[in-house]
């Protein structure tokens, strides 16, 4: 997860978040196997999804990671691009209803402290904004305020590649050629 997104992840019910070796994990695996689990998704999600780089993509916007253990769910997350923000969250909140009425009952985790259960998608959504508050601001700082569907990731950094303005590369040009200037200055005295 980079600058450009954010993630929400969900654990079972009736599972915990421990933190191992550095590591959020959920404590034990579901009885639901992956593959029951995505293909149930496929089957009944009312948007599309595909496979992506070991993930699922949800209606071009999203990204779905699962983990298992020995096959098994364990807890899953969705990502998306602050590009999309709002549209996201409530994308994020109708996917977890439906894994939450359709599969299993979920909470939302985000450590072993916080967790709280699907509530209504108003006090979902301002839950979202209020934990990634400073880092959408950070977001708006750096790349400016943008209405665009994209995934995280890479997808994003492309497209923001090939529509930098002709003046924002000038000015990185400029910054690149001045640090090495400095650096060429420094290694002289």
């Amino acid at each position: 997860m980079g600058a450009e997104s954010f993630f929400v992840r969900y654990l079972p019910m009736e599972a915990k978040m421990v933190f191992i070796d550095g590591v959020h994990l959920a404590e034990r695996p579901t009885n639901i196997r992956l593959t029951d689990f995505t293909e149930h998704l496929k089957k009944g999600l009312p948007f599309s999804i595909t496979e992506y780089k070991n993930r699922y993509v949800i209606n071009q916007c999203l990204l779905l990671v699962v983990s298992d253990r020995g096959g098994f769910v364990t807890d899953f997350s969705l990502e998306g691009c602050f590009s999309w923000y709002d549209e996201n969250i409530n994308l994020i909140y109708e996917v977890a209803q439906f894994i939450h009425r359709e599969l299993i009952p979920i909470k939302v985790c985000f450590s072993t402290k916080l967790e709280f259960l699907l509530e209504d998608k108003a006090d979902f959504a301002k839950r979202i904004k209020e934990q990634f508050a400073t880092k959408y601001d950070t977001f708006i700082y750096h790349f400016g305020y943008m209405h665009i569907k994209l995934l995280p990731g890479e997808p994003f950094y492309s497209f923001r590649e090939k529509n930098r303005s002709g003046l924002e590369k000038l000015r990185r040009f400029f910054i690149i050629v001045f640090r090495r200037f400095r650096r060429f200055l420094g290694r002289k005295t």
